[in-house]
């Protein structure tokens, strides 16, 4: 960890990889057209990733496009648009997407590595949903904020996925926070927290 696109997409799948510093669609010869992130096109074998994002969405975004690569062999070419992984909780987008999505999220994410990792940094599952002074104060130090045992309950479920993502401080130890430690971006990470029932 954390996993090697790069050699998924060269060694594995022997795709070339394109890394242009951004991709742009021509708009009638203008190059005014939508910006992307990345693209696949089957034809020529390529994947493309824009280097102008920031890395942990450049990396969902290859992720996602060997998504795509392995579980849609009739798409022949698709561009996208910039993905950070929070894309996953929109349940309306087409079945395609999310499919690539949550492939896109295992493949940076193995749920049974995170969980390994989560225990041993966590100790178990965490509960935000009521009062504590000790989980309060643990993530006011990993993450360099002011947080109140309230805030855990009453601001919801993401917000303490994604505090728990962020964290680098807990139980009177420091480490890695888990997105810096699997580079993906904190949503993508509270995300996956949350599928797999860790944070609650």
């Amino acid at each position: 960890m954390p996993i090697d696109l790069q050699f998924i997409v060269t060694e594995i799948l022997k795709l070339t990889l394109a890394e242009p510093e951004e991709i742009q669609a021509d708009a009638g010869g203008l190059g005014l057209g939508p910006e992307y992130a990345g693209f696949l096109d089957r034809n020529n074998m390529v994947v493309a990733i824009a280097q102008k994002f920031q890395p942990a969405w450049r990396r969902f975004t290859l992720a996602h496009e060997i998504g795509h690569w392995m579980l849609h062999p009739g798409l022949v070419y698709m561009r996208e648009h910039p993905l950070m992984g929070g894309e996953r909780s929109d349940k309306n987008r087409p079945v395609q997407e999310q499919e690539a999505d949550l492939f896109a999220a295992e493949l940076l994410m193995p749920s049974k590595y995170l969980t390994r990792v989560f225990q041993d940094t966590f100790g178990g599952r965490v509960d935000g949903r009521t009062p504590s002074d000790a989980l309060a104060y643990s993530l006011s130090v990993g993450t360099n904020q002011t947080i109140s045992p309230r805030d855990l309950i009453s601001r919801g479920i993401r917000y303490r996925s994604l505090l728990i993502a962020e964290t680098n401080f807990y139980d009177q130890r420091q480490f890695c926070p888990l997105a810096e430690h699997f580079r993906v971006s904190p949503t993508a990470m509270a995300i996956q927290l949350e599928d797999l029932g860790l944070v609650k």
